[in-house]
């Protein structure tokens, strides 16, 4: 038996309650279960019983075993004082409240359906990545659909979290935000951390003033993204130093932001190279301005899509590095890549917006946009589809990698209305 499985059994009320007695034999009236409180403390809040003749409101603490009260020295915490139950699978000591009063027990080992808990630890002890995977041809489909819409909303409500993180830190600045934003997921993964280091050193205002001016922004980013350190051969690549330098000193911008050594190339294909993206960074924001803007008001996803097609300088589409040229001709961003950054982008950025200004039209913008892009594909999506689970659109495949991370990796099976469809079948 496990503690977590005695917080659902409770939560649920799905053991026998007929003839509810307390270990002392005193008849018990549950007229509240209560709610689950996460953080430190008894573990039900306003909770309401009837023991005996008298009616008790307070807090339920649960156990395995009645002396984990004493294991876990809530007898020393005042936090257990108005405590008013202990519900437990097995009672092997009586325990107290800190003035000495005792506190009364309710037993569960003989009350619960064993079939229904052998169900719950075959889903959390299996060794399978998605443990219901031997359950998911009986589950009804409108159940998991269900718990997909659901780890959606949540993966997105994450989302738009970060949003008003950098929202926060711009000081309500808009096209600000949708900037770090759209820099952080041009790293795809592997470089956001440097790439939204990158927007923080160069801000928006800065880049705005150098609109139609490619070389002037490349140099930005890739100066203060430390790739100009060195001595170039390449005209260009003097160039391009000469003009940071420059812009360096008109800007008072610090001679020491990021290193090379921060941007990561390795097991990277070329075309990926930070190198890469940020040339197509730059020209994307040479040549388009207000983004917040662009994506609040556009409809057409086709558009939107296209807009991050962008290209590379002239210079990048022949070379990876400076001074390095390439053995062959690099293409501009892909169709696939785009829809990423259209998803981890464009999406939570009208979520959040439509949150902040309490327009329902955003937040159904958001969801028609990951209606009609195509499904994502990688790992987590593949493993899915190894159980017959397929994915449509971007909408079906968020849900399905929300569910596999919020509850299938961590298990947390009672949590998901899959799992507790898998271990209330009594069949």
């Amino acid at each position: 038996m496990d503690e977590f499985y005695l917080h659902f059994i409770w939560q649920y009320q799905l053991f026998d309650k007929s003839l509810l007695k307390t270990t002392d034999g005193e008849k018990i009236t549950i007229i509240k279960p209560g709610f689950p409180h996460q953080d430190s403390g008894p573990d039900f809040l306003e909770c309401k019983i009837k023991v005996g003749q008298i009616t008790w409101n307070g807090k339920i603490e649960i156990h395995v075993k009645a002396s984990d009260w004493l294991l876990h020295r809530h007898n020393e915490d005042a936090a257990y004082d108005d405590v008013i139950l202990h519900v437990v699978w097995h009672h092997d000591h009586e325990v107290k409240r800190r003035d000495g009063s005792i506190i009364p027990v309710l037993e569960l080992k003989s009350r619960l359906d064993q079939y229904s808990y052998q169900n719950y630890r075959n889903l959390v002890g299996g060794l399978d990545e998605i443990p219901c995977t031997p359950f998911l041809d009986k589950i009804p489909a409108v159940i998991l659909h269900q718990m997909m819409d659901r780890a959606l909303v949540q993966r997105m409500e994450s989302k738009t979290d970060r949003v008003f993180e950098i929202l926060r830190q711009t000081k309500g600045d808009w096209n600000e935000t949708a900037y770090r934003l759209l820099a952080r997921n041009f790293g795809f993964k592997i470089n956001e951390q440097p790439f939204e280091m990158l927007s923080r050193f160069v801000p928006y205002r800065i880049i705005r003033k150098h609109y139609l001016q490619p070389h002037q922004v490349e140099a930005l980013l890739f100066g203060m993204g430390g790739f100009l350190e060195e001595s170039f051969r390449d005209p260009y690549g003097v160039m391009i130093r000469q003009e940071f330098h420059y812009l360096m000193r008109k800007y008072l911008l610090p001679s020491k932001a990021m290193i090379r050594a921060q941007w990561k190339f390795l097991r990277l294909r070329p075309a990926n190279f930070p190198t890469i993206r940020i040339s197509q960074f730059a020209n994307l924001l040479a040549f388009r301005q207000n983004f917040f803007t662009i994506f609040k008001d556009e409809e057409d996803l086709p558009a939107i899509i296209q807009l991050f097609r962008v290209r590379q300088t002239q210079y990048w589409t022949t070379h990876y590095l400076f001074d390095k040229k390439s053995s062959g001709k690099v293409s501009a961003m892909g169709k696939t890549a785009a829809e990423t950054i259209v998803l981890n982008t464009v999406v939570p950025l009208l979520m959040a917006y439509a949150k902040y200004s309490d327009q329902q039209i955003y937040f159904d913008k958001a969801m028609s946009l990951l209606e009609k892009m195509s499904s994502e594909k990688n790992k987590i999506i593949n493993l899915w589809a190894k159980r017959n689970i397929q994915s449509k659109n971007a909408f079906e495949s968020q849900g399905l990698m929300g569910l596999f991370y919020q509850y299938c990796n961590p298990k947390r099976c009672l949590a998901c209305g899959v799992g507790l469809s898998v271990v209330n079948n009594s069949q």
